[in-house]
């Protein structure tokens, strides 16, 4: 039998990325005879259709492959649902098809579950805060509810091997520890409703870090990643205002936003060492080349035993890091781009044992019972949709 595996995700929106190719990266090795193509959820519904008939009509030379042809259709997030709609009501889909949609929080598109022929639903526990929405999703065939959402979590030994490339490595002595902090980002809520990290919201984590510094007799220096929604917004008109992106050939520097050079600023005229790296795209020709140091920051925090504060509204980070990092260095900070939804999601986390935070005094707390996270929500619902995939068509 062969498997057209379909990923059907923005390629502009991070976490929903890493959603998709985490899932393409357990389930693409369940299966001996396959085929992987890839849909940008962004574009126009009729080139979605368009490339998605194309795929369904492409024929294979084996005439027994072609009838026993089944397909799984990977999908996540609101622009997703939208493209699985248009799919839908342009009735492209059949029996043959497993469609599994994944949600980093609640919509109300979850209601149409029948005329999306939705097979599975992921969702993170917490967001389904209420009678209404429990009851939303009891009848759809497989629901994986998890802490957070799916995410790319790569071996130690990959973490590793990105710090031995990681071309600035040699500024840092693995006998030290550091202080790590990921800025915050603008985030929608469920209502497509953006949440902006302010300048008031990065002079509270600063005022943070100052004080984590300052105990330490101002002896470490303190690590800084942004994100690519940091400063994305201008708060007051909602106008797109930094994309993070250069043009080959240009510095990286053209791609810093107002909000991270508010947050160095504050560290340079308080005279506290640092590192900072830009998250960027780089625009090379057509394409759109992503340049993070996030995992091999990750490495130095995990191999120093270093405390890693991150944003809370970054609910694949909640799953994330303590899968690597112990309760007490993983630190959230509650900031302004934060909604109801990312709290409750933290809350969740903060009781199970996986994480500490800052409490509205800039006082660090931590888990009464600390607990490591030993598996990831990535295995569990990769395992999930492989367990529904097969029931469904019965291998």
């Amino acid at each position: 039998m062969l498997t057209k595996i379909i990923l059907l995700y923005s390629f502009s929106q991070a976490g929903d990325t890493a959603h998709i190719k985490s899932l393409e990266k357990v389930l693409s090795g369940q299966f001996e005879n396959k085929e992987i193509y890839s849909i940008n959820a962004n574009e126009d519904k009729s080139n979605i259709l368009k490339e998605f008939k194309e795929i369904k009509d492409k024929k294979n030379n084996s005439l027994q492959v072609q009838n026993e042809t089944k397909h799984l259709v990977l999908t996540v997030g609101e622009k997703g649902g939208e493209a699985l709609e248009a799919i839908t009501d342009g009735k492209l889909v059949d029996n043959n098809y497993y469609i599994y949609w994944g949600m980093h929080q609640y919509s109300a598109k979850i209601k149409d579950y029948k005329k999306l022929k939705l097979d599975h639903l992921q969702i993170p526990e917490t967001s389904l805060n209420s009678i209404e929405k429990i009851e939303s999703v009891k009848d759809i065939p497989n629901v994986s509810k998890t802490l957070t959402v799916p995410n790319i979590n790569p071996t130690i030994e990959e973490l590793k091997n990105t710090f031995a490339k990681w071309e600035i490595n040699k500024q840092f002595d693995l006998e030290k520890n550091y202080i790590t902090v990921l800025l915050p980002g603008d985030a929608p809520d469920s209502k497509n409703k953006i949440y902006y990290f302010s300048k008031d919201s990065a002079y509270s984590l600063f005022k943070n870090v100052q004080n984590i510094w300052l105990k330490s007799n101002s002896k470490k220096t303190v690590i800084v990643q942004n994100g690519p929604r940091t400063g994305k917004y201008d708060p007051k008109t909602g106008d797109v205002i930094c994309s993070h992106e250069y043009k080959t050939g240009e510095s990286n520097a053209t791609a810093v936003d107002n909000i991270s050079e508010y947050f160095i600023n504050l560290l340079q005229e308080n005279k506290i060492p640092f590192v900072f790296s830009n998250f960027s795209f780089e625009i090379k020709d057509k394409h759109r080349i992503k340049h993070s140091s996030f995992d091999p920051i990750l490495f130095l925090a995990y191999k120093t035993k270093s405390i890693f504060i991150f944003p809370g509204e970054s609910v694949s980070l909640i799953g994330q890091l303590p899968f690597y990092l112990d309760p007490e260095n993983v630190i959230a900070f509650y900031s302004s781009s934060m909604n109801e939804e990312h709290k409750t999601t933290l809350e969740a986390a903060f009781k199970n044992g996986y994480l500490s935070k800052f409490n509205a005094k800039g006082e660090i707390e931590y888990p009464e019972k600390p607990t490591k996270l030993l598996m990831d929500d990535n295995t569990k619902v990769a395992n999930d949709i492989l367990k529904g995939y097969n029931r469904k068509f019965k291998n």
